[in-house]
């Protein structure tokens, strides 16, 4: 009686046995299918022309010697539209023939086994650069089994990043050579200069302001600016400036205004916008009496990009 109960668990515990082992190596199989694969197209992505499994081409047969920047150009524009890097499926890759990066995965994917779904995708940031692969089996189980194991494929993931022994050279050699030289080009003094943080100043009551001097003043201690008197425009007029701040931005003082004035002052500083001598402009009027600021010449300066600043 004991027996004739044992035998049959005994089997049914051996018939379990080779169904987990079954399973097992099954995921064992795509897994390292998709190692192999993901090695492969890191191994071979310096040169298309490469065979995948050893590494060799034929004579003149590579990229060329800006395959690297074309890379490059295609992660930043795939960054800024915020399209997804290359991918390929497995089973297409057959069928299918590509360049680029496209191309370079498709290679890889032709050595996948037979048998396996999936896809190969490349991904690249700003200092690492990637293949993706994941790979899937179906999985056949006998129908009293289905009750039990719930899972219907096998699933594989591989990623490998890539190595570029040259490019790593090219880098070091670049940065040993060109590293004294920016070093030279910028003394110390200079340096610390640029990290000094500026000094408080008094800023004066703009009720103290009586005359066209005290308006510059005030505005060269506002922005921190210099007062430069050597633009030339291109109709061949000078520009004074009543004060230049440290971004390139033209600050310039208006304790009076008039119709006549104005429109000559707003011709050079659109003249010296559009050559590029200074970055911006801005007028900073102190009077209220603004009759000669009328609504038209006010949208031509804000068409032009002239900003103005008011003051009680």
């Amino acid at each position: 009686m004991e027996a004739a109960l044992l035998f049959p668990l005994i089997l049914l515990s051996i018939v379990c046995l080779l169904f987990f082992g079954v399973f097992s190596y099954q995921n064992v199989y795509v897994r390292q299918a998709a190692e192999v694969a993901a090695e492969r197209a890191a191994f071979v992505w310096d040169n298309s022309h490469k065979d995948p499994r050893s590494g060799h081409y034929g004579l003149g047969q590579h990229d060329g010697l800006y395959w690297r920047i074309k890379e490059g150009a295609s992660f930043l524009f795939d960054w800024l539209t915020g399209r997804e890097n290359a991918k390929v499926d497995v089973r297409e890759a057959s069928t299918k023939g590509g360049s680029g990066l496209s191309g370079k995965l498709i290679q890889a994917a032709t050595q996948v086994p037979e048998g396996l779904r999936g896809s190969l995708s490349y991904r690249q940031s700003l200092f690492t650069k990637e293949v993706q692969v994941e790979l899937q089996k179906p999985l056949k189980s006998p129908v009293f089994l289905s009750a039990w194991f719930t899972l219907e494929e096998s699933e594989g993931k591989a990623v490998n990043r890539m190595v570029d022994p040259v490019e790593f050279i090219r880098t070091i050699d670049t940065t040993r050579n060109y590293i004294p030289d920016i070093k030279n080009k910028v003394s110390k003094s200079e340096a610390r200069s640029l990290l000094k943080e500026p000094a408080d100043v008094d800023i004066p009551d703009t009720k103290t302001i009586t005359s066209a001097n005290d308006a510059a003043t005030y505005v060269r201690t506002l922005v921190s600016g210099k007062e430069r008197k050597d633009f030339k425009t291109p109709s061949g007029q000078i520009r004074y400036i009543d004060a230049l701040d440290a971004n390139g931005i033209a600050h310039q003082a208006f304790y009076t205004t008039n119709k006549t004035n104005l429109p000559e002052q707003m011709k050079k500083d659109v003249e010296l916008l559009q050559t590029g001598q200074i970055k911006g402009v801005v007028w900073h009027i102190f009077k209220k009496d603004t009759a000669g600021l009328t609504p038209a010449l006010r949208q031509e300066l804000e068409n032009n990009g002239i900003v103005l600043r008011f003051y009680d």
